[in-house]
C-alpha cells in the first residue's frame, strides 16, 4: 500500500499489536505521511511515525460525524466492546439518551472520546439484513443492477417481511430472468 491513499483526518484503528508500541483497539488519526511506505499518525498530541508494512494490524476508516436523537435506530458496523456490553456488528440498537460526549444505546452508555462504529439503522442492505425479520420490505432492482442480481440474493431480499414486501423495477419483463441466476457463490447442493 501507498501513503498517498492515506489522508489526513482518516482513522487508523488497530487490531492487533504494531511495531511501534501500538495496541490493539487504539485510534490514532493520520496527519501526513513521511515517505511512500511511512504515514504519521497523531493520538492524544503524540505523533508517531507507521510503516505501511504493518497494514495487516490495522484497518483504516474515515471519520464521519450522524446526528442523533433519542429514539433513533442505528446500526452497529464493526464489533466492539462499551461498558461491558458486547455490540455486534449488524445489530440494530436504540438511541435512548444523547448527551455532549456521549450517547446511549438501549440503557448502555458509551462516551465517543473515540470513533464508534455506528450508522443510521432507517435502511439496512439485504447482506446485513440476512437473519433478521422487519415489518416492511422494500427492495429496488433496476436494469443496471440485473448483472449483481441472482437468486440467493432475491430470496435474502425479499424474505425479510412480516407484512409487506416493496418491489421496484424499470423493467418487469427481464427481472425474472435476471433473479433466476444461480449464485457464483452458490455450490451444487446449497439451498437458499
Amino acid at each position: 500500500m501507498d501513503a498517498i491513499h492515506y489522508l489526513p483526518g482518516q482513522v487508523i484503528e488497530f487490531h492487533r499489536r504494531a511495531v511501534g508500541g501500538f495496541k490493539s483497539g487504539q485510534q490514532w488519526q493520520v496527519v501526513g505521511s513521511r515517505s511512500r511506505q511511512e504515514i504519521v499518525i497523531e493520538r492524544d498530541g503524540e505523533r508517531r511515525f507507521l510503516s505501511l508494512t504493518q497494514s495487516g494490524k490495522f484497518t483504516l476508516f474515515r471519520a464521519e460525524s450522524i446526528a442523533l436523537s433519542v429514539g433513533d435506530t442505528v446500526r452497529i458496523t464493526k464489533n466492539f466492546r462499551g461498558q461491558g456490553t458486547r455490540f455486534q456488528n449488524n445489530k440494530l440498537h436504540t438511541v435512548t439518551s444523547v448527551d455532549v460526549g456521549k450517547v446511549t444505546l438501549d440503557g448502555t452508555e458509551l462516551e465517543n472520546r473515540s470513533a464508534l462504529h455506528l450508522d443510521q439503522g432507517i435502511v439496512v442492505t439485504s447482506h446485513a439484513s440476512q437473519g433478521k425479520t422487519v415489518d416492511q420490505v422494500i427492495v429496488p432492482v433496476p436494469v443496471e443492477s440485473f448483472s449483481q442480481a441472482n437468486e440467493a440474493q432475491f430470496y435474502v431480499s425479499m424474505s425479510r417481511a412480516r407484512k409487506a414486501m416493496h418491489l421496484f423495477t424499470d423493467c418487469k419483463v427481464a427481472l425474472p430472468e435476471a433473479v433466476a441466476c444461480k449464485s457464483a457463490r452458490a455450490r451444487p447442493g446449497d439451498r437458499a
